[in-house]
């Protein structure tokens, strides 16, 4: 799945994400997942990026929004796979 990437946003979230040019002030992320390191289990939590949004798995973002874009290392790949084939389940957001 080379598609996938991390991006870093301007206010420090990061995702893991699918990345495709939306036009040429915005880009379309799919299927994008907060990750953060959780400290008390030294674990790797991911998070439904927008979970209270009526988005289904696309969001427009603007390219302004965004710090950086990287490559994710080879188990963040694999792991963000079994995220989309429902083999892990992300953490479910505190209302």
């Amino acid at each position: 799945m080379s598609d996938v990437k991390i991006v870093r946003l301007t206010n420090g979230d990061q995702m893991v994400c699918q990345l495709s040019d939306h036009d040429d002030s915005s880009v379309l992320i799919t299927m994008g997942f907060h990750v953060q390191n959780d400290k008390q289990t030294q674990r790797i939590v991911y998070m439904p990026f927008a979970p209270w949004s009526t988005a289904t798995g696309e969001i427009v973002l603007k390219k302004d929004s965004i710090s950086f874009i990287s490559e994710p290392a080879s188990f963040l790949i694999d792991q963000y796979q079994d995220l989309i084939d429902g083999k892990l389940t992300p953490a479910t957001p505190v209302e």
